[in-house]
């Protein structure tokens, strides 16, 4: 039986089913994931919808959110990357 590897725009996107959103730091910390908008752009490129909400802090520093746009699951992408490969 094989295994399919999680990749990082699969952790990506759980943590963003699970907790609504992800920044940079979060992706760096949990999954030492250091190009999140690199994933991003992976993700919306298998067609996932993604905001990218830039928050700027009271201190003057900024980042950006990166949020589903609507509901999906894990399985859409495992589905998509599985006719990638297939196809």
């Amino acid at each position: 039986m094989s295994k399919m590897k999680i990749t990082q725009c699969s952790q990506v996107l759980n943590h963003m089913l699970n907790f609504g959103g992800i920044t940079s730091m979060q992706a760096f910390k949990a999954y030492g994931i250091t190009r999140l908008s690199a994933r991003i752009h992976d993700l919306e490129k298998a067609g996932f919808e993604i905001s990218h909400e830039v928050v700027v802090q009271d201190d003057g520093i900024h980042y950006t959110r990166y949020k589903l746009k609507k509901e999906y699951s894990l399985g859409d992408y495992i589905k998509n990357r599985v006719a990638k490969e297939l196809g």
